[in-house]
C-alpha cells in the first residue's frame, strides 16, 4: 500500500466518523429538544396543580358562602309566616 492510498482510506475513514458524528450530534439535539419540551410540560403541570390548590379553598368558601345565604332566605321565609300569622291573630 502507497502513502496515497493510505492517506485516501485515511480520508475516507474521517469523512464516515464526521458524518457519524453529524448523526450522533443531531440525535443529541432531539433528545435536548424532547428533554425540552419534557420539562415545559412538568412546569405547566406543577402551575396547574398550584392553581387548583388555590381553586379549591376558593370554591369551598364560596359554597359555604350560598349555603348560609341560603339558609338566611329559609330564616327570612320563616318570619314573615310568623309575622303574618301573629297579625291574624290579633285580627281575631
Amino acid at each position: 500500500m502507497t502513502n496515497d492510498e493510505k492517506n485516501e482510506k485515511a480520508q475516507k475513514l474521517n469523512a464516515e466518523i464526521q458524518k457519524k458524528e453529524a448523526e450522533v450530534q443531531k440525535q443529541l439535539d432531539e433528545v435536548r429538544k424532547k428533554e425540552g419540551e419534557v420539562s415545559r410540560l412538568k412546569a405547566a403541570v406543577v402551575r396547574r396543580l398550584k392553581a387548583a390548590d388555590v381553586q379549591e379553598p376558593r370554591a369551598e368558601v364560596r359554597n359555604q358562602k350560598a349555603a348560609e345565604i341560603r339558609k338566611q332566605k329559609v330564616a327570612k321565609q320563616k318570619t314573615a309566616e310568623i309575622r303574618k300569622l301573629k297579625v291574624e291573630i290579633r285580627k281575631l
